[in-house]
C-alpha cells in the first residue's frame, strides 16, 4: 500500500501488505502539521513519487 498517512500504512501492514509511505508536505495546505514524516518501519520511504519508481526499480 502507498500513501501519505502513517495511520493507514501501520493498519495496511498489520493487514500483511507492503508498506510505502510518500512524503506529501502540503497535502493539507501550507500548515500542515500531520504526516510530516515517515514515523514507523515502512518498507519504503520516499520524498515523492519519483523517488518510489525509482526505489522500485521503474
Amino acid at each position: 500500500m502507498v500513501a501519505a498517512h502513517n495511520g493507514d500504512l501501520v493498519a495496511a501492514g498489520g493487514c500483511g501488505l507492503g508498506t510505502a509511505f510518500v512524503h506529501r508536505p502540503t497535502e493539507y495546505g501550507p500548515a500542515q502539521t500531520t504526516d510530516q514524516r515517515a514515523e514507523n518501519e515502512y518498507n519504503y520511504v520516499a520524498k515523492d513519487f519519483l523517488d518510489l519508481a525509482s526505489q522500485l526499480g521503474c
